[in-house]
């Protein structure tokens, strides 16, 4: 095992422009504290059944200007995507800095939908693995839900993280239906 990186010193290639697969362009740079009315209303504008899916409740204003005011870069890394000056995606790096965790890091990415399928979510990843490599990480995890996130599970495993775990019946719809959670892992050995 090498060295780690902090994060926040692998951030010099920002702001990134990104083609998707239909020829359209966003901008991709790390959140910055001037951004929370801006991903406040990206977050709200995210239809209620996908936010339930989430750990916290993204359209309080509380949550969100928390994670503006404690933003370390080193800790939890956050992307957003741009189109003009609007967030159409949000990424986010989540480190964990202490013992045999040290050299994992999970990923969650959050994309508004009218830019889903259209490449975004792979972009995202890659952006965040190419990070995570560089930093000395090896590993990235993601979590899930069967059936209800399907273009997110297509993604991480287009971009080859596989399946290491399904906890069936784990979560609850608003509707009251169960869903599985699905693990996933993906080592950073080929990342380049």
């Amino acid at each position: 095992m090498g060295e780690l990186l902090p994060t926040s010193s692998l951030l010099g290639a920002f702001p990134r422009s990104v083609t998707l697969v239909d020829g359209s362009a966003v901008s991709i740079r790390p959140l910055r504290p001037g951004d929370l009315a801006a991903l406040l209303a990206f977050f709200r504008g995210i239809p209620e059944d996908d936010r339930w899916w989430l750990r916290e409740d993204v359209s309080d204003a509380t949550v969100v200007q928390r994670w503006i005011s404690e933003l370390d870069y080193d800790r939890v890394l956050p992307l957003v995507a741009m189109a003009d000056d609007t967030i159409v995606a949000d990424a986010s790096l989540h480190r964990r800095g202490f013992g045999a965790r040290r050299f994992l890091a999970e990923v969650r990415i959050v994309v508004a939908p009218p830019y889903r399928g259209r490449g975004l979510a792979y972009a995202l990843l890659l952006e965040l693995s190419e990070i995570a490599a560089a930093a000395g990480l090896t590993h990235l995890q993601a979590e899930v839900v069967a059936g209800a996130q399907s273009g997110a599970l297509e993604a991480v495993e287009q971009m080859g993280f596989v399946r290491v775990a399904t906890i069936d019946d784990l979560l609850v719809s608003r509707a009251g239906v169960r869903h599985d959670l699905v693990q996933l892992v993906f080592p950073l050995t080929e990342v380049h």
